[in-house]
């Protein structure tokens, strides 16, 4: 238990760097993971004239959405990433993500698109760390984000959605990733766990299963996907045909 998105983010870059020896990083081009130090760094969407760490590389995952082959070019790009993040020295530690990347433009599908690529890291021996602080808790129709890319995090990450705002977060890991990082440093929290936040935290469970929130998400969601879709194909067609009078409508 934490407080705060950026410090679950935090502490899951640190899980994953001793667990795995390593200490590279891959994240998006325009992600943002919190305002720690750490994560800090690992936001390139934050940075005005600070330069990329040498142990962070990025992928560009509105180039590999629109490319033909979403799960190739995802696939090629995590590849590169971790080529050139081992020729500066650095292995590759974990990839960072929030599963449906909000700061990159939101790109929840195709479903499946990131499968390939996080399953070639895991064999490789890094981790996936899911930052579920804006997925997650039902908001894309199903509990999780990466629910969608069919794939099993190694860590993932809750900020204070968890709470409804209230400041509760927490990170989910195997007990072997946890047991080897406590041998090691350990971690305190005065406040994440205490009696009220795990109050606020089970409320919001509460009532997103008495008032079945993920259901209403799927479907009051894929409503207004479908009618804005509906509406940018008319637009577009009225645009190429000229009908430049629609967009005043």
């Amino acid at each position: 238990m934490t407080c705060t998105g950026s410090e679950s983010n935090d502490l899951a870059i640190r899980l994953a760097r001793h667990f795995t020896g390593r200490q590279g990083i891959i994240v998006t081009r325009l992600a943002y993971h919190g305002n720690t130090d750490l994560v800090s760094s690992a936001s390139p969407s934050a940075f005005r004239s600070c330069q990329l760490p040498d142990w962070l590389e990025l992928v560009d995952i509105e180039l590999a959405h629109s490319s033909e082959d979403p799960s190739a070019a995802f696939l090629s790009q995590i590849e590169q990433a971790v080529s050139k993040l081992e020729k500066r020295g650095f292995s590759c530690a974990a990839f960072l993500a929030d599963s449906i990347f909000s700061s990159d433009g939101v790109y929840c599908g195709p479903d499946g698109f990131i499968k390939n690529g996080i399953e070639y890291l895991q064999r490789q021996g890094a981790l996936f760390i899911a930052d579920e602080v804006q997925p997650g808790f039902g908001r894309t129709g199903t509990m999780w984000g990466f629910k969608h890319h069919m794939v099993v995090p190694d860590i993932v990450t809750l900020g204070k959605p968890m709470g409804n705002g209230y400041p509760v977060a927490g990170v989910v890991a195997s007990v072997e990733i946890f047991e080897r990082f406590n041998g090691y440093q350990g971690y305190f929290n005065t406040f994440g766990g205490s009696t009220a936040s795990v109050a606020a935290a089970t409320a919001v469970l509460e009532v997103i299963d008495r008032e079945n929130l993920v259901q209403n998400a799927s479907e009051v969601g894929h409503y207004l996907k479908t009618r804005l879709e509906a509406e940018l194909h008319i637009i577009r067609i009225s645009h190429e045909s000229g009908e430049e009078g629609y967009f005043c409508h």
